[in-house]
């Protein structure tokens, strides 16, 4: 995450240049919360965080549940194991 937002701060430096102070600082401090977030909610898609059940769960989450579960950033539903 760290990485990201250093990265962020460096691109809205270079494009805040002309902007005055207040409107560069409020630029920089919009977007690094944009990434973090982003980061912050691909990291909680990889660790399993967040999984199918809980987009289930939220209004239209079972359209998001099946597109995230396509490109393979929520595991997949596993069958249930037949008993014995």
């Amino acid at each position: 995450m760290a990485a990201a937002l250093a990265l962020t701060e460096r691109a809205t430096h270079a494009l805040g240049a002309g902007l005055p102070p207040r409107a560069a600082a409020a630029l920089q401090a919009l977007t690094g919360t944009a990434v973090g977030a982003c980061v912050f909610v691909a990291a909680l898609l990889r660790s399993g965080g967040i999984g199918a059940r809980e987009w289930r769960a939220l209004p239209g989450g079972e359209r998001m549940a099946a597109r995230l579960t396509k490109l393979r950033l929520i595991p997949q539903p596993q069958p249930d194991a037949p008993r014995e």
